[in-house]
């Protein structure tokens, strides 16, 4: 039966890229490890790997598509033995379950819920997907993290303490206590005696907050109070 060929995200964060060249064309024979395409994201530009041995036999999406959403099939390899006419046989791709209903399903499973916190600054996600804030608000969300705006996760943390979806040491355990636990330091993340920790003053009184202090667990004081 034939494979279908699904956009890959290249990473944990990646919803959507632009299909910007096929490197392999229809007909073509493609082995597993063979670069068929190349994918770009709004940070960088990707080569896409065959998983599979066989015969490129369908195309889906032209090159220089753009915002293809993850697990959109964009090609087709056909078997040993297969043709074109084997192509309608392939299997229908599932829609991914909604996301508040996959964070609940991921709950379930024990299994930890990171969201985006310039989604939670933002109020939205830029893509259409969940809401952090709503995840946070119903309890499905273990730690907020960011790779192009770090200042976003402690700005996160205030606005939605203004906006009421937590309080704010619920806020501050998603950006300290749930990516320690996370990462298995279990030696930090909260303010508890025996733990390390590092403080730091935050004056939230404008639009953005600003970090006007900073107490390191080897300063004195810190070793007083908390060692």
């Amino acid at each position: 039966m034939p494979i279908q060929v699904l956009m890959p995200a290249l990473s944990p964060t990646m919803e959507k890229g632009n299909l910007a060249k096929w490197l392999k064309q229809e007909g073509d024979t493609v082995k597993s490890g063979d670069v068929i395409a190349e994918i770009e994201t709004d940070k960088a530009t990707m080569e896409v790997e065959a998983t599979d041995e066989g015969t490129l036999g369908k195309i889906l999406v032209p090159e220089g598509t753009a915002d293809v959403a993850v697990n959109t099939p964009i090609a087709m390899i056909l078997g040993d033995g297969e043709n074109a006419a084997d192509l309608d046989k392939a299997p229908a791709v599932a829609a991914p379950a909604p996301q508040p209903a996959a964070a609940q399903a991921a709950r379930d499973r024990d299994m930890a819920i990171v969201m985006g916190a310039p989604n939670a600054l933002r109020g939205s996600s830029h893509a259409g997907n969940a809401s952090a804030r709503d995840l946070v608000a119903s309890g499905l969300c273990d730690v907020l993290a960011s790779d192009y705006l770090p200042p976003a996760m402690l700005a996160a943390v205030f606005a939605m303490v203004r906006e009421g979806v937590c309080s704010l040491a619920q806020g501050v355990a998603l950006v300290t206590a749930g990516p320690a636990r996370l990462a298995g330091l279990d030696d930090r993340g909260e303010l508890a005696v025996g733990r390390k920790a590092d403080l730091i003053l935050v004056d939230d009184s404008g639009d953005w907050p600003i970090v006007v202090g900073s107490r390191r667990a080897t300063d004195p004081v810190v070793r007083r109070v908390f060692g």
